[in-house]
């Protein structure tokens, strides 16, 4: 059912002809039902409820799915898990990573949540608070040797989205995979345009290429070794680019020379989750211009090459 939401979204909404207000009142109206769909999976009897991680295969190199999450969105979270749950591809773990100093224990969560640990999902509380980094930054220590798919807390994942990027993976096993990304412009004299003159999210081309910058509201696939261990630099983190984990990955993968492929099948805006979106990070980085601010504090310090 969300697959055929999806579908409509794709078909109805990306009319050429629609005016951009009647295209929101569109996407609202299907967001809507798509969020009562995914409450009302949730309250279906537990035979029905499909178990979300890999039990049975045995792989060469582990499937994380991460993922985490603040105050402000704890009480809706459950809603982009319980998509990830019910994936075509199933990844060996679906781990949250929880700053301990923002929640006081499994206790303290949502008992939404503590149900979704007996379907594959693991909650797991880290020291440091590092906002949005927390995501892949855990994940990265402890898993060095495996595949890590970086996913936000706030969409309403298609049943494929999972499977999607590691089909891609097979094919360019090096490369850094996504559903979405922005390509960078460059300037004449080699330098970097400012973010808002990226192609955001092209639709004719996928790469593998420098130039594309992932964004992780759709899923981005890192196979082991396709970013610098300098992404574990906390005091960069902090006063370089904080609110922007997207630029610094980029930047950190081109250090070790990674390119980026995208993949075509999410030409559409994913659902997102209904009052998640009251405190988000493209409010402070993309309407505020703190994306400009931050890539050009990363490019001052790291000298990397996008050709």
């Amino acid at each position: 059912m969300l697959r055929f939401l999806y579908f409509i979204n794709f078909t109805l909404i990306n009319k050429k002809h629609d005016s951009r207000a009647l295209k929101k009142i569109k996407y609202i109206i299907l967001r809507k039902i798509a969020n009562s769909l995914v409450n009302f999976l949730y309250r279906l009897p537990n035979k029905y409820k499909k178990m979300g991680i890999n039990n049975n295969e045995e792989r060469q190199n582990k499937v994380i799915v991460s993922l985490t999450t603040f105050p402000a969105r704890i009480n809706v979270i459950w809603i982009a898990i319980e998509s990830l749950l019910r994936q075509s591809y199933r990844p060996d773990e679906i781990i949250l990573w929880l700053a301990k100093d923002q929640f006081n224990g499994l206790e303290s969560l949502p008992k939404k949540l503590i149900e979704q640990q007996k379907r594959g999902l693991s909650i797991r509380f880290c020291d440091e608070d590092l906002r949005s980094h927390k995501k892949y930054y855990y994940a990265f220590k402890e898993y060095p040797e495996d595949i890590i798919i970086t996913v936000d807390d706030d969409v309403i994942y298609p049943k494929n989205t999972l499977e999607v990027l590691f089909e891609l993976h097979k094919i360019y096993p090096d490369c850094i995979c996504c559903n979405r990304a922005h390509l960078i412009k460059m300037n004449k004299d080699k330098t970097i345009d400012s973010y808002k003159s990226w192609t955001h999210n092209p639709t004719g081309f996928m790469g593998p290429s420098k130039l594309l910058c992932p964004t992780g509201v759709s899923g981005v696939l890192y196979p082991p070794n396709s970013i610098n261990l300098e992404v574990f630099n906390k005091d960069s983190i902090k006063s370089l680019c904080f609110y922007a984990d997207d630029l610094w990955l980029k930047i950190m993968s081109l250090k070790n020379n990674t390119r980026v492929i995208k993949s075509s099948n999410f030409s559409y805006d994913l659902f997102t989750i209904e009052s998640s979106q009251k405190e988000s990070l493209g409010e402070i980085n993309v309407a505020g211009n703190k994306n400009d601010e931050q890539l050009k504090a990363i490019l001052n310090k790291y000298n990397v090459p996008f050709e």
